[in-house]
């Protein structure tokens, strides 16, 4: 634990990398596993007011509950607020922890002592100059890994909480070529962490940085002359379109390829109770917004078929997921009534409650949106000719039926493919009038233009579609977004 507790909290550069080094190895030397003493040391150098939730956050990483329930905290609340640390998928989420440090930690708990100890042999053979530790216990892999970050042959790199910073590259490569050769998954795992840091970075490419290391007392000219560097010498992320939008950085969210965030996708086709049936079609829809989104960077997380407790219930799962993401969007294709959409089984569930369940603290001053694919009624809106009075009420009648607002907090935009009370259009073969709009006009429009206007684009074709006996369709939107929102700029 003390190996563990050491790496997460002095890994982040090469100056704290020795100093924990050298501290882990008195204490193995000494065969004492106290590590007070350390973390009291760590708190005292801390200027940051958020130690005691890095420290909390670490402990429940290392899966020490039986320390957290000693110090008062409850099990149930750490669990909603960190997620399962035994779920490997959690390793890519992270609050206080350096990102790269919790993904390496993850990977050492799933390697064997003899993968352990193949990984130490491959990396040394890879770096010729970095001297050989005076340590041979492969069990604590934490160890080598500090070693290799102090010696540069592996980089954290510069992490920020804050947003409005830029992230200074990191570079594992190296033991991601290891794993890619033994352990694909974990490669695949540790790829995503690196994209998602290196994305929100300050250069394209790892630094090239001498491999000198640093002073106990922290001197280092090289490292300081790197810091005083010009940012005009740093490549720009390409991803930012500010200059090319004419919107300052105050003006839109950021939302950047590698750290767009999920898109949830509950796909709804088959509701076995009358008059609830198949919905034909649907899979085209999903289909359409897989491509569409993952296109902009978004990671796709499809369910199918929930009932109404699971599609709560996946909500509340994918808003924890997406803490450490720049947005989230939420996509529900099923059958609905006024103010519900259907589970699996039939049941309802309040539209309200699954925007409760988004609009959480884990998304604080995030874009979060909603798209609904459902009926909010059964009867169809019928197109009629215009005439010269505008304002004619007998041909706006179906426009006047109340519409019930929801209480939205900031950040969050509700896209619903029909107004209340009315059905929502569905081809059994080409898809929703609605989903298939949406998806198309991302796809042609998401490089220059921002969601609000995309949807107004949507709506306007949406409105303007006929049925084979005059159905037509009125999508309905609201938001509190208070800033642009862009899509991330597609790969080439």
């Amino acid at each position: 634990m003390a190996a563990s507790i050491i790496f997460l909290l002095y890994g982040d550069n090469p100056v704290n990398a020795k100093i924990g080094l050298q501290r882990l190895l008195v204490l193995y030397h000494a065969q004492n596993s106290q590590t007070t003493d350390i973390i009291t040391q760590w708190i005292l150098s801390q200027n940051d007011s958020q130690w005691r939730t890095k420290i909390v956050e670490i402990l429940w990483t290392i899966k020490a509950k039986h320390v957290l329930q000693s110090l008062g905290l409850e099990v149930q609340d750490l669990q909603e607020r960190f997620l399962d640390p035994s779920a490997l998928r959690n390793a890519e989420i992270s609050l206080q922890i350096h990102p790269i440090l919790k993904g390496l930690y993850c990977i050492c708990e799933q390697l064997e002592p003899i993968e352990a100890k193949q990984l130490i042999e491959f990396v040394y053979s890879k770096d010729d100059k970095s001297q050989r530790i005076n340590f041979a216990d492969e069990r604590y892999l934490e160890v080598f890994l500090l070693h290799w970050l102090s010696e540069l042959v592996i980089e954290a790199g510069q992490w920020f909480t804050d947003k409005t910073k830029r992230n200074v590259f990191c570079n594992v490569e190296v033991i991601i070529e290891f794993l890619n050769l033994n352990k694909p998954n974990l490669a695949k795992l540790l790829r995503n962490i690196v994209i998602r840091f290196n994305f929100t970075s300050n250069n394209r490419l790892p630094v090239d940085r001498k491999k000198n290391v640093t002073d106990d007392d922290g001197n280092d000219d090289h490292l300081k002359s790197k810091k005083s560097q010009s940012t005009e010498e740093r490549p720009l992320v390409q991803s930012d379109r500010n200059i090319q939008n004419g919107n300052d950085n105050a003006d839109r969210y950021r939302v950047e390829r590698g750290t767009a965030g999920y898109v949830l996708i509950i796909n709804q086709d088959h509701l076995p109770a009358k008059p609830l049936d198949r919905r034909d079609g649907t899979n085209k829809d999903k289909n359409a917004l897989c491509q569409t989104f993952s296109a902009v960077g978004y990671e796709i997380v499809e369910r199918t078929n929930l009932t109404n407790v699971q599609i709560l219930s996946e909500v509340e799962n994918i808003v924890k997921r997406s803490a450490s993401s720049d947005s989230l969007i939420v996509c529900i294709l099923s059958h609905g009534s006024k103010g519900v959409v259907y589970g699996s089984n039939s049941l309802p569930v309040k539209i309200d409650d699954i925007q409760e369940r988004i609009v959480s603290k884990e998304l604080l001053n995030k874009p979060k949106i909603l798209i609904i694919q459902s009926c909010q009624g059964e009867e169809f809106q019928i197109a009629q000719p215009i005439e010269d009075s505008f304002t004619n009420s007998m041909y706006l009648a179906s426009d006047g039926v109340p519409i019930k607002t929801v209480p939205m907090r900031c950040d969050f935009f509700v896209a619903m493919s029909t107004i209340p009370g009315y059905a929502s259009i569905r081809h059994i073969i080409k898809g929703s009038w609605f989903i298939q709009a949406l998806c198309k006009t991302i796809d042609n429009e998401s490089h220059r233009k921002h969601f609000i206007e995309i949807m107004t684009m949507v709506k306007k074709e949406v409105t303007e579609l006929r049925g084979d006996r005059d159905q037509c369709m009125v999508p309905i939107c609201e938001d509190t977004f208070r800033k642009y929102f862009y899509f991330p700029t597609k790969m080439p």
